[in-house]
């Protein structure tokens, strides 16, 4: 029962951290941080049923209708559109995924973007990057002491082994305290030899990594903010579909009507990532109480 409590210790603070790294990584890579549905009918037949296609944005992908011909028929209905995805990377001339007239050269571009959309889309993203790195570099060491730890679980007397300093401290300790203090130092060792180690540094690495989860969940909040900011607040035509009710562009693919929604927030700009920095944080508490932590005093590390 023992060794069943001191597993379940040792592997919640790794279970958190996979959550967290494994939404952190489908967060960045989904395309759906924005999305807007195209109807066939008029607003007020607007229902799942009628949706004819749907467009979606992140700071790296642009999904949506790529006309194929290359001249514009007066008849909206003579060009011919496909269905694609692209992707763009996170810096770079020219090379993400909103960009100025001076590189679209026309406003119909669907990276086109004015200087605020764009630096919204590209703090975004950067803090996407960032924030995903630091919680990778978490998820690393909260393996590595959940190893460490594993070995003192499954290895006969690992836990009671202890370091060099540990035993001149107790052969010291063990001159001068009386019976009963021992007795309770080893109830004391056999009731947490979880938070034991092989090794002298494991206590940085669990500052480490602590500090890892928990600036990397802070940046994935940025880049929420920033990306409601940009791809539902300054996204284009959400402002005049607010103002009018119904943003008709005229358009029309295969001779159906290209009425749109506005841009609303998607699954990984909502949920994703929302999963990852709650679990970024719940993983270096978890740490935090399942391992042990530095303890100083005056210029020793004990």
């Amino acid at each position: 029962m023992a060794k069943i409590t001191r597993l379940a210790a040792i592997l919640t603070p790794l279970a958190l951290a996979t959550v967290a790294i494994a939404f952190a990584i489908q967060a960045a890579l989904d395309r759906d941080w924005a999305s807007r549905n195209f109807y066939t009918d008029d607003q007020a037949q607007w229902s799942p049923a009628t949706i004819n296609s749907t467009e979606y944005r992140s700071p790296f992908q642009i999904c949506g209708y790529r006309r194929d011909n290359t001249s514009l028929s007066l008849d909206s209905r003579d060009n011919t559109y496909t269905y694609v995805c692209h992707r763009f990377g996170s810096s770079g001339s020219n090379k993400t995924s909103c960009e100025s007239l001076n590189y679209t050269l026309t406003q119909s571009d669907a990276r086109y973007g004015d200087e605020r959309l764009c630096q919204q889309i590209h703090w975004a993203g950067n803090l996407v990057i960032a924030s995903t790195s630091f919680i990778g570099i978490g998820f690393f060491f909260t393996f590595f002491l959940a190893f460490l730890s594993m070995i003192m679980v499954f290895i006969p007397n690992a836990a009671e082994q202890d370091s060099p300093r540990e035993s001149e401290a107790h052969a010291e300790a063990s001159k001068h305290a009386t019976a009963h203090s021992h007795q309770s130092q080893d109830q004391h060792i056999r009731k947490r030899p979880h938070e034991r180690f092989l090794l002298p540094v494991a206590p940085w690495f669990n500052v480490l990594l602590i500090f890892c989860f928990v600036f990397g969940g802070v940046l994935y909040i940025f880049a929420q903010f920033y990306g409601v900011l940009a791809f539902v607040q300054s996204a284009p035509d959400n402002g005049a579909f607010a103002s009018f009710g119904n943003n008709n562009n005229g358009d029309t693919v295969v001779g159906l009507n290209r009425e749109h929604a506005p841009w609303v927030q998607g699954k990984a700009l909502s949920v994703y990532a929302s999963v990852a920095w709650l679990s970024a944080g719940l993983a270096a508490m978890a740490a935090a109480l399942v391992w042990r932590l530095p303890r100083i005093s005056g210029r020793n590390v004990l």
